[in-house]
């Protein structure tokens, strides 16, 4: 196994797909072309088993990942991005584990085109290449992390306040560090080779970094972040994900059915069952600002109980125009970011949805699920008009 070369990007593992033949030159990069694979309603066809892991915008092109990486100009088809393969000495194009975009540059981090995801869509084993950046999806510098620790390997990559994090694990440690000029450096002592899960998402309150790590939580400004008091009611808090919205304050999805709310002090909703003794095992939140109203989504995950499969129920979504996480009650309509539940019954009604982006688009904005081993969806939305309902991209 070669040693990590560091590199930057942003990007999280992905289900890998096989590798299609005819490439042309691109202002992004060297494409491989697959919109012959794509049929109307049916979505791209590399995305239809994968679990995409993130989607970022750089200029007018939007990136996401299918084991290698894809990108899509406005209104245009997805095509496959030819990697660094060179930088990375590499013969085959490497995967993509995750990705963000921040300032003008797209980061990636890579894996050898071999290497797979676990079910929750992280990279634990296999050959890390490295963390690389790109202003343009051609020309890829690779970024400096050296000082990642002996026993442990880059993960993945979050951004938010215009500022990257890639995170790392090995040997029951992970750490945290943030890119200073193209150098990766530690987030501080109390991130550096902890005993932690994997750090799972992040959010910024307008004071501080929040990072959910399962039984773990970090917050703080780079250079000091550390570890958080956990909320210990309901009982059983794993945090997955984290979203901040002037509307609903700094929130907390968790395994347990619960959403948390911080403010200083800990509030929490109910645990949230879709049948009694059976809550929901929540992946990731999402505060979406469409027009005159705001909604929060919660995406949800199959798990295990008494060698049962509880199966995930796609999202839920809650009004956030007038939010009190105490009273929080799910719209069973579906009809807050889709036509109608009819919409939503026919598409992520029954996938495990691991999260979500929201992307700026023409006269509105785009709203993207990720499913576990169900591809890429779309939700498009007009400014002073209406949803368009659940797609796969």
């Amino acid at each position: 196994m070669k040693p990590f070369k560091t590199a930057s990007i942003i990007a999280i593992s992905l289900a890998l797909l096989p590798v299609l033949v005819a490439c042309t030159d691109d202002p992004v990069g060297i494409f491989m072309s697959i919109s012959s694979e794509t049929a109307i309603g049916e979505g791209t066809k590399a995305f239809a088993t994968a679990t995409p892991g993130f989607l970022a915008r750089l200029g007018t092109t939007d990136y996401t990942n299918a084991g290698p990486l894809y990108a899509r100009k406005a209104s245009g088809t997805w095509t496959l991005v030819e990697g660094p393969t060179a930088e990375l000495g590499e013969t085959v194009n490497p995967s993509a584990v995750s990705g963000a975009v921040t300032g003008a540059k797209l980061y990636v981090l890579f894996a050898s085109a071999d290497t797979k995801p676990d079910s929750g869509g992280v990279i634990h084993s296999g050959e890390f290449l490295g963390i690389l950046g790109t202003a343009d999806g051609t020309a890829w510098t690779e970024v400096d992390g050296s000082a990642l620790p002996a026993a442990e390997k880059f993960r993945g990559l979050f951004a938010a306040n215009g500022q990257l994090f890639a995170w790392s694990s090995g040997a029951a440690k992970c750490s945290l560090f943030h890119l200073v000029g193209n150098t990766l450096v530690s987030s501080g002592p109390g991130v550096l080779s902890v005993a932690c899960d994997e750090i799972k998402g992040i959010a910024w309150d307008g004071s501080a970094y929040w990072f959910p790590s399962g039984s773990k939580l970090f917050s703080g400004l780079p250079g000091a972040i550390a570890a958080q008091a956990l909320p210990t009611s309901p009982a059983g808090a794993s945090l997955t994900g984290a979203a901040y919205d002037a509307a609903t304050g700094l929130l907390f999805s968790s395994t347990n059915g619960c959403i948390y709310r911080w403010d200083g002090a800990w509030t929490s909703s109910g645990v949230l069952e879709y049948k009694t003794d059976y809550p929901y095992a929540f992946s990731s939140v999402l505060v979406v600002d469409h027009g005159s109203s705001k909604t929060l989504l919660a995406g949800t995950k199959s798990w295990y109980n008494d060698s049962k499969t509880i199966l995930a129920k796609g999202y839920l979504e809650f009004d956030a125009d007038t939010f009190d996480v105490t009273a929080l009650a799910p719209n069973t309509l579906y009809d807050r970011v889709t036509p109608s539940r009819v919409n939503f019954d026919t598409s992520l009604a029954t996938l495990s949805v691991t999260g979500f982006a929201a992307i700026p688009s023409a006269g509105g904005q785009t709203l993207y699920a990720f499913a576990y081993g169900g591809g890429l969806w779309s939700d498009a939305y007009v400014d002073g008009g209406a949803w368009g309902g659940w797609k796969r991209e």
